[in-house]
C-alpha cells in the first residue's frame, strides 16, 4: 500500500474511532478488541521482538528511560518500575536487562500473552491506564511511552501514574508532537498550549498533576529533521534533580 493511501486510511479510522470516543459507545470490553486487533497489525509491520534482541541496538528513547531512572532513582539499587502500555515486552524486556524490576501493563490480552513469552520471570498484566491494579507508592518509576495519545481522559492515567509512585517518584511521558506519527487509535494530540479540536496543551495537562515537571522536544527517535515527540520527565512530589 503506498504511503499516501496509508494515510488516508488511517485518516478514516482515525476520525471514526474519534466519534466512538466522543459518543462514549466503546466500553472496556470494546477497548481490549480494538487493542488486540490494533496488535495483530502492528505486529505485522513492526520490527519483531527477537530481531530487536538479536540486532542489540536499544532505542535512544529506551536509552533516556534507562539513564533518567537511573540518575533520579538512584536511592534503590533495583528500582521497580511500571511499564504502561508496554505492548510485546520489549521495553520491559530492557528495563530488567539494565537492572531494574520492571512490570508491564496492557490493554491488549494479546500483547500481554505475547509479552509473557517474550520476558519470562517479568510480571505481566492486562489493564487500563486509568484504573492501574497496584496498591498506592508501589513503583520507584512509571514509564508512559506513547501511550497518552491513546487515551480519552489522559488527566485520568496521570493521576493513576502518581498514585503508584512512591514519594519523590519518576514519571516518564512520550507522546508525538501534535497530528504527526498518525495513528487510527490516537484520539488525541497534544502541543505546549491548547491550539484547536483535539489539540490539548501539555503544561495545562501537566500543571493537573504535579508543578515538578520538564518538556522536552525530540527529533532523532523516528528519522524526522524536525521535532516530532514530546519527552516529559516528572516527579511526584518536589525534587531537587528536576530544578
Amino acid at each position: 500500500m503506498e504511503q499516501k493511501q496509508r494515510f488516508e486510511m488511517m485518516s478514516k479510522e482515525n476520525k471514526i474511532v474519534n466519534k466512538l470516543v466522543k459518543e462514549n459507545e466503546l466500553n472496556k470490553k470494546e477497548w481490549t478488541k480494538l487493542y488486540d486487533m490494533d496488535y495483530t497489525r502492528l505486529k505485522d509491520v513492526m520490527v519483531s521482538f527477537k530481531e530487536m534482541i538479536k540486532n542489540k541496538k536499544i532505542s535512544e528513547r529506551i536509552e533516556w528511560f534507562i539513564k533518567d531512572i537511573k540518575l533520579y532513582c538512584n536511592k534503590t539499587q533495583h528500582p521497580y518500575v511500571l511499564d504502561v502500555g508496554c505492548f510485546d515486552g520489549y521495553t520491559t524486556y530492557c528495563l530488567k536487562q539494565a537492572g531494574f524490576n520492571p512490570t508491564g501493563i496492557d490493554c491488549s490480552p494479546k500483547a500481554i500473552e505475547e509479552a509473557d513469552k517474550n520476558v519470562p520471570n517479568v510480571p505481566f498484566t492486562v489493564g487500563f491506564a486509568e484504573e492501574l491494579p497496584f496498591q498506592d507508592e508501589l513503583f520507584d518509576a512509571v514509564i508512559m511511552s506513547q501511550v497518552i495519545e491513546h487515551l480519552k481522559e489522559p488527566v485520568v492515567a496521570l493521576k493513576e501514574a502518581m498514585r503508584v509512585l512512591k514519594p519523590n517518584g519518576l514519571l516518564l511521558v512520550t507522546t508525538p508532537i501534535g497530528k504527526n506519527l498518525l495513528d487510527p487509535l490516537h484520539v488525541r494530540f497534544f502541543d505546549y498550549y491548547k491550539s484547536g479540536e483535539n489539540v490539548e496543551g501539555l503544561y495545562e495537562l501537566f500543571n493537573q498533576i504535579t508543578n515538578n515537571y520538564k518538556i522536552i522536544l525530540c527529533k532523532k527517535w523516528f528519522k524526522n529533521k524536525k521535532p516530532n515527540v514530546f519527552y516529559i520527565r516528572a516527579f511526584k512530589e518536589v525534587n531537587e534533580h528536576a530544578k
